[in-house]
């Protein structure tokens, strides 16, 4: 798992090159070059999962009742969208989203 510490531009203003620190799950810093699919999957389920736990121990509900609530909502959906670049915010916002989708599918 991954867990997207430091994102940045380098190289020359005419040229640059986008760059981004990857953190593992093992605490092991690593440095991309390239953003690629793997890494954006990997950020997502890490963001991914540190909401869902926080969601569920603040709700009093299993991780896995939280985590199917989740899963079948369009905020999972858009998570995994790579083109929405929501993959690389953090868990807080992603409860966000997710709370204002339950907010509109139980009014």
């Amino acid at each position: 798992m991954y867990v997207v510490c430091h994102a940045q531009l380098i190289g020359s203003t005419t040229q640059p090159t986008r760059s981004i620190y990857v953190m593992t799950s093992n605490t092991e810093l690593l440095y991309c070059t390239e953003i690629t699919d793997e890494v954006k999957e990997a950020c997502a389920i890490e963001t991914m999962h540190c909401m869902v736990r926080q969601y569920a121990a603040d709700n009093g509900i299993s991780f896995e009742d939280a985590f199917f609530t989740f899963a079948t909502s369009s905020t999972y959906q858009v998570l995994f969208d790579f083109e929405t670049a929501v993959w690389k915010e953090r868990p807080e916002y992603i409860r966000s989203l997710f709370e204002r989708f339950l907010a509109r599918q139980y009014t």
